[in-house]
């Protein structure tokens, strides 16, 4: 066309400048945002195409070309993530390209997240299902902005591409937690989860004086970092630092008797876990009866070293002293490892305290 009118302005012999048509134009583009998995048509319209050879870009990657006139131009969309995915369209036959026309791709959408469980401790594998995701791990980060901390979704991978991610669950705690997806840039609505409440399966002991102060462990799971264990209702002392790596046991320092059904009960992150029955009425155990009779063995043992020494117009023999010792030790570990319905764990080393006072009355300064 160009060439034509050139040439009849020649032969008319006129000498004023006559303009060439302006390269090629957008004015639209159907749709406006495309699924990364690419493969829907893209209709393009404008001014100034090739009518029969043009080349389209959508992001510097190559749209194949369906259909194409000097007004439209069709294309079928490659796959792509990330707002920002300019068109051009290009005219083979001159190498004009038309000005970058806006265009990108579809935020990803989250439908679903599941795990087989969601431990406070985190650790499994998360599976997040929904769309426009694209194909690659590096361009994709899942994150939890709501846990105690900002966490992310480490080691994150593709299952199937643009529709479905895996990754590892960070730790963290409580219900209705958002969970969110960025991909190149864009990120989905939040999605969410909700970690599993606390269970206990265990305390030891089982029964302590009313008066508190007693040190028990807790065994179960999901004992999250910001736990609070109530016993009766009120609340008994536990250390953060003594919540187990893996959340799975806590030690607490009982409160005193509120008079109330003294249940132990574990919260955590807004979730309680299971009423674990207690007990504060104390009764004589097999493994406290074992314990008495080490101690009155050890007394037994001790005034006989004593009368030894009477004998001799010595004090006790001290190496008799330490078999004394030695014998409680042994008797008060073996009732501890063998029944488990000691009242009182630490006590043990509470007798070994006990003994050392009993020598000093009994036998006085051991030389």
């Amino acid at each position: 066309m160009r060439r034509a009118v050139a040439a009849a302005v020649l032969a008319l012999g006129c000498s004023f400048p006559i303009p060439f048509a302006d390269a090629a134009q957008i004015t639209d583009v159907s749709p406006t945002l495309a699924p990364t998995m690419g493969g829907a048509t893209l209709t393009i319209s404008g001014t100034g195409f090739s009518a029969t050879d043009n080349l389209v870009l959508v992001g510097g990657r190559v749209c194949p070309v369906t259909f194409q006139n000097a007004l439209v131009v069709e294309c079928t969309l490659p796959a792509l993530t990330g707002a920002s995915q300019p068109i051009r369209v290009v005219d083979n036959g001159t190498g004009e390209a038309s000005p970058p026309f806006p265009f990108g791709a579809l935020p990803p959408t989250i439908t679903a997240v599941s795990a087989a469980s969601f431990p406070t401790a985190g650790g499994v594998t998360l599976t997040i299902d929904g769309a426009n995701f694209g194909a690659v791990d590096g361009q994709i980060d899942v994150f939890l902005p709501s846990t105690p901390t900002p966490e992310i979704c480490d080691d994150l991978h593709v299952e199937q591409a643009h529709t479905r991610v895996t990754c590892t669950l960070p730790p963290g705690e409580g219900t209705s937690v958002p969970v969110k997806i960025t991909v190149a840039g864009q990120t989905s609505a939040p999605s969410s989860l909700s970690y599993d409440p606390p269970v206990i399966t265990a305390v030891s002991p089982t029964r302590a004086p009313a008066a508190g102060g007693t040190v028990v462990t807790l065994t179960g799971t999901n004992f999250g970092p910001s736990t609070t264990v109530t016993v009766g209702g009120t609340s008994a002392t536990c250390p953060a630092a003594s919540i187990s790596v893996s959340e799975v046991s806590i030690a607490c320092v009982l409160p005193p008797s509120s008079g109330g059904p003294p249940v132990v009960v574990v919260t955590t992150g807004g979730q309680s876990s299971n009423a674990f029955p207690f007990s504060h009425e104390m009764i004589v155990s097999k493994c406290d009866a074992a314990k008495f009779n080490a101690a009155a063995g050890y007394a037994k043992c001790l005034l006989g070293a004593e009368s030894k020494g009477d004998k001799k117009g010595a004090a006790a023999d001290p190496a008799a002293v330490a078999k004394c010792d030695d014998k409680l030790t042994t008797s008060c570990a073996k009732a501890e490892s063998k029944l488990d319905d000691c009242t009182q764990t630490p006590a043990c080393s509470k007798l070994l305290s006990w003994g050392h006072d009993m020598k000093m009355s009994i036998i006085g300064n051991i030389r």
